[in-house]
Order: structure tokens, then C-alpha cells, then sequence
């Protein structure tokens, strides 16, 4: 979430923008964006506040308030409640790991792969190691 800083699409980021720009309500009320609203999420006022809300309460490792800004990015958001998915990259890691907020918990992916399994059921539970 730092303006100009890009990074080389990991290969199931890849699939996953091949497959659709957009998606309204793809998980959890959450709209997942496309590159382009990602690049220029500053210009959305709602999701610009749920970030600068996240941000006020990070603990720990979380994103966006406590991981550096090339190193974390939005994925998706609810417009109607502070809910928020972002990209969190690793060194030495080639894909992200996925954060998932909704009400007041979390949910933390190694991988979009990962994230996916547990959408469709064939995962139990998140990589956080919480539960």
C-alpha cells in the first residue's frame, strides 16, 4: 500500500486476476478488487477510512498497521463494515500470505491457494495456527 510500489504477481495471484478483475461479494460481503482498484485505493473513501481504521488497531504482526507498506497491499473490502482482506509478502517468500478480517476476528492464509481451499471446505481451518 505504497504508492508506486508494485510487485511481480505470485503465480495463483496470477490465475486468480486471469480469472476476473472484479468480484462484488465474493466472500463475506467483501468485493475482491481488481489490480487497478488496488493501485488506486486512496480514490475510495469508504475503503480509505476501513485501512486508516485497521491501521488504529493493528496488534502484533497485523496488517496494514504493523507491516511495512511495500510489504502489505489490499485485496478485498466490505463497503458496508471495516472488513478488509490484504496481501502481506514475506522475504524470501514468492507468494503472499492472506489476512482475512470480518466482525472482530481474523483469518490468516499462507497462500491464495490456501485461502481458496478454505472458502470451497476443503480446509478446516486457517494457517494461523490460532484454533
Amino acid at each position: 500500500m505504497k504508492a508506486g510500489q508494485y510487485r511481480e504477481l505470485s503465480p495463483y495471484l496470477k490465475e486468480r486476476f486471469e480469472f476476473c478483475s472484479s468480484w462484488v461479494n465474493a466472500r463475506l460481503s467483501q468485493n475482491w478488487l481488481s489490480l487497478e482498484e488496488i493501485d488506486d485505493y486512496e480514490s475510495d473513501g469508504t475503503l480509505k477510512e476501513w485501512i486508516e481504521i485497521r491501521k488504529e488497531n493493528s496488534f502484533g504482526d497485523e496488517p496494514p498497521g504493523k507491516i511495512a507498506p511495500e510489504n502489505c497491499a489490499i485485496f478485498s473490502y466490505n463497503p458496508y463494515e471495516p472488513e478488509e482482506t490484504y496481501l502481506v509478502w514475506q522475504d524470501g517468500k514468492k507468494e503472499p500470505l492472506i489476512w482475512e478480517y470480518f466482525g472482530g476476528d481474523f483469518l490468516k492464509f499462507n497462500d491464495f491457494k490456501s485461502y481458496l481451499e478454505f472458502i470451497v471446505g476443503d480446509k478446516e481451518s486457517d494457517d494461523s495456527g490460532r484454533f
